[in-house]
């Protein structure tokens, strides 16, 4: 996340980031919230989230293949786009806290916002930078963080950073036409691994 905002800082999109982060913070409080609730079951969680993403990456392919004339998209900023930024940064925080599984959701808002690859990856990098710091303290309080899961992230450090290089390398080899269509497959495959 860190080399995506460092590299593609100045391609991050301030105006979505403005609309999406109050309204994810406010699902990160629910989301934590629903956590220390004895009934709440991460299976089902779970499913429910890859089902809900299957569904909107359909309703994401119709409205591309039918309602393209829609005034959906970055470019209009009326009411209709911030009650949809608002519910899907409510709807992000949410599954966030509960399955970290915001990453979907918020990557079918940024397709449907059709913004350049470059804006895309650099506002979806600030987006789950400022997320994941925002869920430091819930996650602390729920034993979520602890000695151990701090050494694992550690060892996983240089594959990040591996990671990270591929990433601006790949980015750097791919139109956004084949950009938007590898997001949407890995997207299908984030729901997939959810549901089984």
């Amino acid at each position: 996340m860190r080399w995506g905002v460092t590299y593609f800082n100045r391609h991050a999109n301030w105006r979505l980031l403005t609309r999406l982060m109050p309204a994810a913070l406010v699902g990160i409080v629910i989301g934590y919230l629903l956590m220390r609730q004895a009934w709440v079951d991460d299976q089902v969680i779970k499913v429910s989230i890859g089902i809900l993403v299957l569904v909107l990456v359909a309703l994401n392919a119709l409205r591309e293949r039918f309602l393209a004339f829609l005034p959906i998209g970055e470019e209009h900023a009326g009411r209709q786009n911030l009650v949809i930024a608002i519910a899907f940064g409510v709807i992000a925080g949410i599954t966030t806290m509960l399955a970290n599984a915001a990453g979907p959701i918020m990557l079918i808002y940024l397709l449907a916002m059709r913004l350049p690859k470059d804006a895309f990856i650099g506002t979806s990098a600030w987006y789950f930078m400022v997320l994941n710091w925002c869920k430091v303290p819930f996650m602390v309080q729920l034993g979520l963080i602890n000695p151990d899961s701090l050494a694992f992230n550690i060892k996983l450090s240089p594959a990040i950073l591996v990671g990270g290089l591929l990433g601006i390398y790949c980015s750097g080899k791919l139109s956004n036409r084949g950009f938007n269509r590898l997001i949407q497959i890995l997207t299908i495959l984030a729901a997939l691994k959810l549901l089984f």
